[in-house]
C-alpha cells in the first residue's frame, strides 16, 4: 500500500516503481482525488498508466495506524469526521506524508542575516 497524505507527484512515481519491480499496489489517500496538486494534464498521464498496471485507488480513507502482525502489516484507515473504520493487511506499506523542515540550522544562522528572516 502507498499511502499519499500530500497530493503531489511523489507517491504516484512511488507506485509506478514499485509495481515495475514487480510489486502489486494500492494507492491510498485521505482526500477525494487522486493527488490534487498535480495538473490535469500530467495527472491524466499518471491514471493511465496505473489503469493499464492494474493499481487499485482508494480515496477518502486516513491513515490511522499500521501495527505488525504475524500476517504483515495491519493497517487501520477510516474516513475524516466519522468514526468509521477498515483494518487491511498489506505486505508493505509506504507513507508519502510530506517533509519537515530542518529548523536548527536556519534558527543558529538567523542573527547574522541581512533581514534577520523577514522580521
Amino acid at each position: 500500500m502507498v499511502y499519499d497524505d500530500h497530493g503531489g507527484n511523489q507517491a504516484l512515481d512511488a507506485v509506478e516503481a514499485l509495481v515495475q519491480s514487480g510489486a502489486t499496489a494500492e494507492i491510498v489517500m485521505p482526500e477525494r482525488t487522486l493527488s490534487p496538486d498535480v495538473g490535469s494534464l500530467t495527472a491524466s498521464g499518471y491514471v493511465n498508466a496505473l489503469a493499464e498496471i492494474g493499481v487499485e485507488v482508494t480515496p477518502l480513507r486516513r491513515l490511522h495506524g499500521v501495527t505488525r502482525t504475524p500476517e504483515g502489516l495491519a493497517v487501520e484507515l477510516g474516513v475524516d469526521g466519522f468514526v468509521f473504520r477498515e483494518h487491511r493487511t498489506f505486505d508493505a506499506v509506504v507513507a508519502e506524508m510530506g517533509t519537515e523542515p530542518v529548523q536548527e540550522p536556519y534558527d543558529e544562522l538567523l542573527d547574522s542575516s541581512t533581514n534577520l528572516g523577514g522580521r
